[in-house]
């Protein structure tokens, strides 16, 4: 079933002649409607992300009131290719080796890094959002981290995440529970983050995720999430699993009041009361059946989706252990 047969049957109910292609934009829009009400299955995505691992090569120059930060050449280096080679865990190529929005760190604040510039001297230096704060430090350790790390674009609702090397679930927060069991930010871990919350969007409009302890290692991340209902054009198929009949009542709001302006704009008074009527008494069926339509998509599917955490542990590594089964079974000296 593809949408223009939505569109045609909606079209047809009535006998209306409000266009084909304008039916096939008022059935994606109820579509959209209906994603955005709740999680459909059809949109469901499972996905894989990579936080890439602190940086702390070398040292680092900070002086209070500038915006700049200098490194020597071991900071440099890595500076270049946003990829730490102290910390670094067979970095995959899909992880963003710029190191521009990321932090950085020499005592407590964490500065945003704007842009990595040449320094005239054929180097580079970072510029920073802000000046620096603090006492002015010269060569210096720092940590050099992805605070905030971005989601697929077409990224609406959030499932569960896991971090794959310990098979561990992070625990979702919100972003105020965060600022109140972390407001400092100051840990980077080796076994990786614990926890999770949504910052908000980028600039572009892409989600952004904070992962917190920060890592000193590469963490590849498993995730789930639900797609946007992306435009539908002539042509495109529908789910086989959604009810067409369920769509086409609320494509029919949209038909009865197209007919109901044409029939006011041929000053039809009465017929267009007619049409306002049905298109009241639609609107009802329409959330009616959108009730339907989620507990359906539902039925025969798990309240969320599982992602694997049974995994074994990393040898000498006990962060996995949550609860006394777990514990248990870790004094038998395996793990299923």
């Amino acid at each position: 079933m593809t949408v223009d047969d939505v569109a045609r049957s909606s079209l047809a109910a009535v006998g209306s002649n409000a266009g084909l292609l304008q039916a096939i934009k008022w059935t994606s829009d109820r579509y959209r409607q209906l994603s955005n009400r709740g999680k459909l299955r059809a949109l469901r995505r499972i996905d894989q992300l990579v936080i890439p691992a602190a940086i702390t090569d070398g040292t680092a120059t900070f002086t209070r009131g500038t915006d700049i930060v200098t490194g020597d050449a071991t900071a440099q280096a890595v500076w270049r290719t946003g990829i730490s080679v102290v910390n670094s865990d067979n970095a995959p190529n899909s992880i963003d080796q710029s190191i521009v929005g990321r932090y950085i760190r020499y005592r407590r604040v964490w500065y945003k890094v704007t842009n990595l510039e040449p320094d005239g001297l054929g180097g580079v230096q970072i510029r920073l959002h802000n000046p620096v704060a603090e006492d002015s430090s010269t060569a210096v350790n720092y940590k050099l981290v992805q605070r905030h790390t971005r989601l697929p674009k077409d990224a609406r609702f959030l499932g569960g995440f896991v971090q794959q090397r310990l098979w561990r679930p992070l625990a979702q927060l919100s972003i105020s529970e965060l600022d109140l069991t972390a407001p400092e930010r100051l840990f980077v871990a080796g076994t990786g983050p614990e926890s999770w919350t949504v910052i908000g969007d980028d600039e572009d409009g892409v989600r952004l995720i904070e992962f917190y302890p920060y890592t000193l290692r590469n963490e590849a991340i498993l995730f789930t999430y639900y797609a946007k209902s992306p435009d539908l054009t002539p042509g495109t198929n529908l789910p086989d699993d959604l009810d067409i009949e369920s769509l086409k009542m609320g494509v029919l709001i949209d038909v009865y009041r197209y007919e109901m302006s044409q029939s006011l704009r041929a000053n039809q008074v009465e017929v267009a009361s007619v049409w306002r009527n049905e298109l009241r008494a639609q609107e009802t069926t329409w959330r009616n059946r959108m009730e339907e339509l989620f507990r359906v998509d539902r039925m025969d599917d798990e309240v969320k989706t599982i992602l694997h955490t049974q995994g074994p542990p990393v040898f000498g590594d006990f962060t996995f252990i949550r609860t006394a089964r777990q514990d248990a079974i870790s004094r038998l000296g395996n793990f299923p």
